[in-house]
């Protein structure tokens, strides 16, 4: 299975403005495109519990929301039968269990599962937008000061989105 990763982070490295943990308040119109044109090419997308509770995302035609939670019998009542379910599961665990029957994986969140991720060397490929704006507190894209850099062995590609300064970077 291919997985790709996909972030927008402030500036100076959190995912959240301080306790507003929903991006979609302070991205750009840019990222928010980029990122319904990569979550289209992707059929099965893969939430920290948190990260979905933060964003409640849409159920999509023929795609499969997969929430990572330690307690997923909380979740029972919000379960759709091939569209989102919600699993306690690895990686590693989670790419045994979904890599027969998708070739594609979107992984979009929120900072651990991102971590757990990458330290699974799973992640082919991250888009990192990079919002020109500055958040005074907020949880971090990485746990632990580590860079997405340090995963991939290129350097990332760089386009500037829009004229106030939005990047994305795209890691091979």
């Amino acid at each position: 299975m291919h997985y790709v990763l996909a972030a927008a982070r402030s500036i100076n490295g959190f995912i959240t403005d301080g306790d507003n943990v929903d991006p979609r308040t302070w991205t750009s119109t840019d990222d928010k495109l980029f990122l319904s044109n990569l979550v289209k090419k992707h059929d099965l997308l893969v939430y920290s519990i948190r990260t979905y509770d933060a964003l409640k995302p849409p159920l999509q035609p023929d795609k499969l929301q997969v929430i990572l939670t330690r307690t997923p019998e909380k979740y029972t009542s919000e379960e759709v039968v091939g569209s989102r379910i919600f699993a306690s599961l690895t990686p590693t665990e989670f790419d045994h269990t979904f890599s027969k029957s998708f070739d594609n994986c979107l992984i979009l969140g929120g900072s651990q599962v991102y971590a757990d991720f990458l330290e699974s060397n799973l992640v082919d490929e991250a888009y990192i937008t990079i919002e020109p704006l500055q958040h005074s507190t907020g949880v971090p894209l990485l746990p632990d000061s580590k860079e997405v850099a340090g995963y991939f062995d290129n350097p990332p590609v760089s386009k500037i989105l829009n004229a106030k300064g939005t990047i994305l970077e795209h890691y091979t």
